[in-house]
């Protein structure tokens, strides 16, 4: 089953597409951990209730990340976790990957340079 929704938050746009039990979240804007991710966490939260517990986020269209949006990701990545799941990661560039990088973020969320890649890996381990 696939299906797409799309849903404007001030800074942050992001479309849900589900691929089986992979969850594709591509993102377009500021990811600043503030009021524009409210309905992205509000979505992931809905998402892991209803049993989805396999997601990427795709970052190829994200202008900024800082560290209130940073620990906005360590809290899905403990929940996902936590229910047996995983969070990972397609697109990281620019600013993005600088985040990760200094933060060591990249060391615990697995990334892939696209989103059929990270799609792939949850099915071929």
């Amino acid at each position: 089953m696939s299906f797409t929704i799309f849903i404007k938050d001030q800074n942050m746009k992001f479309e849900e597409k589900i691929n089986g039990n992979v969850v594709l979240l591509p993102l377009e804007g500021k990811f600043m951990g503030g009021n524009e991710t409210n309905a992205l966490s509000d979505e992931l939260s809905t998402l892991i209730a209803n049993g989805h517990k396999n997601i990427i986020l795709d970052f190829e269209k994200v202008k900024w990340i800082n560290s209130p949006g940073i620990g906005m990701i360590m809290k899905w990545l403990l929940n996902l976790r936590e229910n047996g799941g995983d969070l990972r990661f397609s697109n990281t560039e620019g600013w993005v990957q600088y985040y990760l990088d200094i933060t060591n973020l990249a060391s615990v969320i697995k990334t892939y340079p696209t989103p059929n890649d990270a799609i792939n890996s949850f099915y071929l381990n």
